[in-house]
């Protein structure tokens, strides 16, 4: 569903939300890389395979999802992800964050006819 450019610019919006105590900047940049690219194998688990359809689109300007039902989404899609992912430098709640993060930015895609990567090229600008 992402592409490489999508998760490393993801996991430096989680680099910035979040702490990693004692680990230099540009480890931390390189596990939520992995995270990132974890929670995205994990979405596809989960997705129905219309959804995963839809989410391969997040690049055309297209919307998606009406803003009315994205809230729900984004909690329903945080708690299945959350239950499946395991990422052993992250405390529970940090990990619930990286995971809503993740999810609030593809639903944001989804709800706003904006491509994901001008969403994420404006936060990391």
């Amino acid at each position: 569903m992402l592409t490489d450019k999508q998760i490393s610019k993801i996991a430096t919006v989680a680099n910035t939300l979040i702490d990693v105590p004692l680990v230099p900047e540009w480890m931390e940049q390189y596990m939520f890389e992995k995270a990132v690219g974890l929670i995205n194998e994990t979405l596809e688990e989960v997705l129905p395979l219309e959804m995963k359809g839809l989410l391969e689109d997040l690049n055309d300007e297209t919307l998606i999802l009406d803003r009315a039902h994205s809230g729900s989404f984004i909690e329903r899609l945080v708690t299945a992800v959350d239950k499946r992912v395991d990422i052993p430098f992250l405390g529970e709640k940090q990990e619930e964050k990286l995971v809503r993060t993740v999810i609030e930015l593809l639903v944001k895609a989804m709800s706003s006819a904006k491509s994901l990567d001008k969403i994420l090229d404006r936060i990391n600008a």
